[in-house]
């Protein structure tokens, strides 16, 4: 949840729907907001200052060496994590799939859908948006010692592009996962399930739908949100973990025999019944 302090200061230039996900804690996004002059000139940076990878676009002036190397490696990573999410999706009634949504065919091609405008927005097939590591209104660092890994924002003013902005924690995030021996409550959040879960949350790739962060932190507490009938579709979460968990466990790639051992069990969050 945003500070008080920082809302009040944030309200009055925020013409955008922003949606924040905090190392340890997710909050929801607040609602949008009316654009002003300040955010188009932020929004006015030159084509000399950005790096294309299909439609999305990294801030040349922001994100430089290994920042760079870290985003676009994220953003490859995402590719294939959708792809393995999508797999999982063809076999609906099973899980992975079924921890973590509704088993059934309308459900899954919702899932689906998602999954292919993430494929279609890294290869160049659909609406512009920009990623960014500065944090222009800083909103990364909250009391407490908690830091956020990145947060989306969209403008009310259509011609203003969407965008990604990524925060210090975030760039250390690790490339690969390892989502089947973290501990319980760790976050098993890798460099490419982070930009597949602000993807994700990004209206013309959810659909139109608001996808937001909940308060579910591991994949059990997913899975508990499914079992008590809400709507993880809606749960940006849902998405980013059928993807990891996915891949490791072979679809898109040779699975990871921990996490075949984990996947018998159910335990889809590193914990020991």
């Amino acid at each position: 949840m945003l500070l008080l302090g920082v809302w009040d200061s944030l309200r009055r230039f925020f013409p955008c729907c922003l949606s924040i996900i905090i190392l340890g804690i997710l909050s929801t996004p607040a609602k949008a907001c009316d654009s002003n002059a300040s955010i188009a000139n932020k929004n006015s940076e030159s084509e000399g200052n950005k790096r294309t990878l299909g439609r999305i676009e990294i801030t040349h002036e922001s994100c430089r060496g290994l920042d760079f190397i870290r985003v676009r490696n994220g953003l490859n990573e995402a590719f294939y994590l959708a792809a393995a999410g999508l797999q999982a999706a063809s076999d609906f009634s099973e899980s992975p799939f079924s921890y973590f949504f509704q088993n059934n065919s309308e459900m899954a091609t919702s899932v689906a859908g998602v999954y292919n405008r993430v494929q279609k927005a890294l290869i160049g097939h659909g609406g512009r948006m920009r990623i960014t590591c500065i944090d222009h209104y800083n909103a990364c660092e909250e009391p407490g010692g908690r830091e956020r890994l990145a947060y989306t924002m969209e403008y009310a003013n259509k011609r203003l592009t969407p965008r990604i902005f990524i925060c210090a924690a975030g760039l250390q995030l690790p490339r690969l996962a390892q989502p089947c021996t973290v501990n319980p409550g760790d976050w098993p959040f890798t460099m490419g399930s982070l930009m597949l879960h602000e993807l994700i949350q990004v209206q013309p790739i959810s659909g139109g739908r608001k996808v937001v962060d909940g308060s579910s932190t591991t994949a059990r507490e997913v899975n508990d949100e499914l079992k008590s009938g809400q709507d993880t579709t809606l749960n940006a979460l849902a998405y980013s973990l059928l993807g990891l968990w996915a891949a490791d466990l072979g679809l898109g790639g040779p699975p990871q025999q921990p996490c075949l051992e984990k996947f018998a069990a159910g335990n889809f969050d590193g914990s020991i019944d």
